[in-house]
């Protein structure tokens, strides 16, 4: 009956050393795969904020059931422990080339040979690269940078002003 309990705890473990010696690795990542308009500062804030994503990720939380759907679900186990084998792999190989289009190249090759041609809802594939990418593009970041307006879709505006058009977008401010 140990083995669940030791189990848990090492993936408690791996999740709170999440990245490790490996936050450049994911940066590096964040950088190649991102939209190169976020700058490098934009794409290494992306990073921190998925690490903060793992951190806080709760196993076992009950998810938010849709209309009509009575069955309570709970969100699968963190997918930390993955991802540190995977930075480490990817920071010896296609991340020591210097040439962004070409790790772009090589990562993509790579999603191709998994199988994934889609981005999840969720950040909960277990590949490092998909969950970030997924992290991303499903922020409301990622949705003001492509309407190029301060939307804020996950955020409240209030309905005082609800009808008001979304101010224009500048980059840096989320």
């Amino acid at each position: 009956m140990a083995a669940p309990v030791l189990k848990n705890l090492r993936a408690q473990a791996q999740t709170e050393s999440f990245p490790g010696t490996e936050e450049s690795a994911l940066k590096e990542i964040a950088a190649t795969v991102l939209p190169e308009t976020l700058s490098r500062q934009g794409t290494d804030k992306v990073a921190v904020d998925f690490i903060r994503w793992v951190h806080d990720y709760k196993q076992g939380a009950e998810m938010q059931n849709g209309y009509g759907v009575t069955r309570v679900r709970s969100v699968p186990p963190g997918p930390a422990a993955k991802y540190l084998d995977q930075l480490r792999e990817l920071s010896s190989s296609v991340l020591v080339d210097p040439d962004t289009p070409r790790r772009r190249t090589l990562l993509a090759e790579r999603l191709k040979a998994d199988g994934i041609h889609d981005l999840p809802g969720l950040p909960l594939t277990g590949n490092i690269v998909v969950d970030l990418m997924a992290f991303y593009f499903n922020s409301s970041a990622a949705n003001d940078l492509l309407y190029e307006a301060a939307i804020g879709r996950d955020t409240c505006r209030g309905l005082e002003h609800s009808s008001a058009q979304p101010a224009p977008f500048k980059l840096g401010s989320n």
